[in-house]
């Protein structure tokens, strides 16, 4: 009950140092500048470009979870203090967000071609 406790204690934590973190970065940007991104579109021009679109979304949330997981499997590889047990753990996370960071580059590139072939267009262009 004591960790979890203070795992509460570490997480409120956390969202107020970034609640504040991000307060102060956004402190000159008005809602207008934040409400639409400019390297999204606002509708689609074809199928194409939103199937094009997507696959990218879908690759860099891919990709977001590789360098998050292999941060954490670093993280407790190097706090595991010697501890086998642990640091076996540690190491198969790596090895697994290695694997998966194998598994979406080739995703990437099969993804890629037969978007080319399929419409003509290279991946990211509109």
């Amino acid at each position: 009950m004591k960790k979890f406790s203070n795992w509460i204690k570490r997480s409120w934590m956390t969202v107020l140092v970034t609640t504040l973190l991000l307060n102060f970065a956004y402190a000159n940007v008005t809602m207008a500048q934040l409400s639409r991104p400019t390297g999204v579109p606002h509708t689609f021009s074809s199928l194409d470009s939103a199937i094009s679109t997507i696959f990218n979304v879908v690759i860099l949330v891919a990709g977001i979870a590789f360098v998050v997981l292999f941060l954490v499997g670093g993280i407790q590889y190097l706090t595991a203090s010697g501890n086998e047990e642990a640091s076996g753990k540690a190491r198969k996370l790596l090895l697994d967000a290695i694997i998966g960071l194998v598994i979406v580059l080739a995703a990437w590139a099969i993804g890629g071609w037969i978007i080319n072939i399929l419409t003509g267009r290279e991946v990211g262009q509109r």
